[in-house]
């Protein structure tokens, strides 16, 4: 739902009474409400900054989400979505977050802060009319989590002076919270020569305009248009900590999480494939870096995200069976299989992605899901770090990185030792695992470890892709087979299976030829 909203605030004085409204005007009776609003942006604040914001609250008459765009002069437009489309901060409605894309992209979004107000809401009436209503508020704000470390230099004094009535607190990265007195006056129906009535009156008894367009940017002390807040940076020349640079990395996965589900609900190209390394490399940064988490809480998310990269493989699964398919019936001749039969095998394998998708959907819809989403966000905001995580990135993670490669060398060598071909493939697999580790845990510290990082991460996405075409072939090879009895029980013809499953075999090889050189080339450097 949308609707556009006129309104304009002010600072309330210090132990002031309450604000009195005269002619021609007169007040109607006074309606008493506590609001709690959780507010939601990226890690860098980028809504508040660009002048939007996006927030779960409760009490008053118009509890829900609500998402207010930028505003123009008095005016902004706003959107409303009901509390069940979210049920926690976490969970962002997705007709909400797709408004949002051309601010956040694919960034993670998290609670930032909790607004509480105690309001006092008055209607201004001309006559019987309700022209405006004046709300008079005792605010309290505070600051989620680590947002708070970045903001705590304004509440400390540094940064733009708080208004006049501000009271604040900071403490280190685990809170900051601030309280103050503020008016708002919000225009019911198109008359704005009521505003200027209004404020003539509310400017009389003390009040001034408000120095902050908003609750929550005054709370984190953002101005619109700025750069990131007072410590979201690093300073110049400084390292970052191990933890801070595994954290960037888990954002943007957790970003991709959130910003992908409804084009993955809607079978968009890529998206579930997208979605699926993400959860991956989430999960991979958890167990290749666990040394700098508490794991008895990293653990069992990174148990939650195995179960979301499983429901992601089965779909991912059918969309590359049908993909490649479609491509190798293209390469044989058009007399190697009657059009009947083809049609019959796509409708199967239509049949087969239609399913898998539709159980994913169901997945995604999950109490399971739900939780998953709150966890990873929880991850964000409260990180379970440990003493190791505050040292700097290069004195720690170069040794987890090099460990990583480490494992697949070792089982590169099972593999090559084994003689019994099914023990030998899986085998292969893990191989196939243990460098995905390597090269996501590259990825995780390119940012900070430059070039080297940038290079090891091509090397070894060159393997990791080898390998992924072997196992695809594997496991396409497999499924045609399975469809290949089916039509034999069936008494239907099995062409072009066969030739189906030569083909697959003959890329397979050629795919775990290349592989096996890849992984000779990263293993040596």
């Amino acid at each position: 739902m949308e609707h556009a909203e006129t309104e304009r605030k002010y600072a309330a004085p210090k132990g002031a009474p309450p604000l009195q409204i005269g002619p021609p005007f007169r007040a109607g009776d006074v309606r008493r409400f506590e609001l709690v609003a959780d507010y939601v942006d990226t890690p860098g604040l980028d809504l508040v900054r660009s002048g939007r914001s996006l927030r779960r609250r409760t009490g008053g008459t118009d509890e829900g989400w609500h998402l207010k765009l930028r505003k123009v002069v008095d005016s902004r437009v706003e959107l409303w979505a009901p509390l069940s489309e979210g049920r926690s901060p976490a969970l962002v409605p997705r007709a909400l977050r797709d408004q949002l894309g051309e601010v956040v992209g694919l960034d993670a979004l998290v609670p930032v802060a909790r607004v509480v107000t105690q309001r006092a809401e008055t209607p201004i009436l001309r006559g019987d009319v309700v022209v405006a209503l004046l709300a008079q508020d005792e605010v309290t704000a505070t600051v989620s989590g680590r947002v708070s470390g970045r903001v705590s230099g304004r509440v400390s004094g540094r940064g733009s002076p708080p208004d006049e009535g501000a009271q604040g607190a900071a403490v280190g990265d685990v809170e900051a919270s601030q309280s103050w007195r503020e008016v708002e006056v919000e225009l019911v129906g198109d008359d704005k020569g009521v505003l200027e009535h209004v404020e003539a009156q509310l400017l009389a008894q003390g009040c001034r305009p408000a120095t902050s367009g908003s609750k929550v940017a005054r709370a984190l002390g953002v101005d619109v248009g700025s750069g990131p807040p007072p410590g979201s940076e690093a300073a110049e020349g400084a390292q970052p900590s191990a933890g801070e640079v595994v954290l960037a990395h888990v954002r943007r996965q957790v970003g991709v999480i959130q910003g992908l589900e409804d084009r993955v609900r809607s079978d968009e190209p890529d998206a579930v494939h997208k979605t699926r390394v993400a959860t991956r490399r989430l999960r991979s940064s958890l167990s290749t870096f666990r040394r700098l988490f508490a794991r008895s809480e990293t653990d069992p998310l990174a148990g939650e995200l195995r179960w979301l990269a499983a429901q992601l493989g089965v779909a991912r699964d059918a969309e590359v069976l049908q993909e490649r398919v479609l491509a190798a019936l293209a390469e044989l001749p058009p007399d190697a299989t009657s059009s009947a039969d083809r049609r019959r095998l796509l409708g199967r394998l239509e049949e087969a992605h239609r399913q898998a998708h539709r159980q994913l959907v169901a997945a995604l819809d999950s109490e399971r899901h739900r939780q998953l989403l709150e966890a990873v966000v929880e991850l964000l905001v409260r990180p379970p770090l440990r003493g190791r995580a505050s040292a700097p990135a290069h004195a720690v993670l170069g040794d987890l990185v090099d460990k990583a490669e480490r494992r697949v060398e070792r089982a590169r060598e099972a593999a090559g030792d084994e003689r019994d071909p099914e023990r030998q493939e899986e085998l292969l697999h893990v191989v196939r695992k243990r460098a995905k580790a390597a090269r996501y845990a590259h990825e995780a510290v390119g940012a900070s470890f430059g070039k080297d990082a940038r290079r090891a991460t091509r090397r070894w996405e060159r393997v990791t892709e080898s390998l992924g075409t072997y196992q695809d072939t594997v496991v396409i090879a497999g499924r045609l087979r399975e469809l290949e009895k089916a039509a034999a029980k069936a008494g239907e013809s099995t062409a072009p299976l066969g030739e189906l499953i030569a083909a697959e075999q003959t890329r397979g090889a050629a795919a775990l030829q290349e592989a096996r050189a890849r992984l000779e080339e990263a293993t040596v450097e």
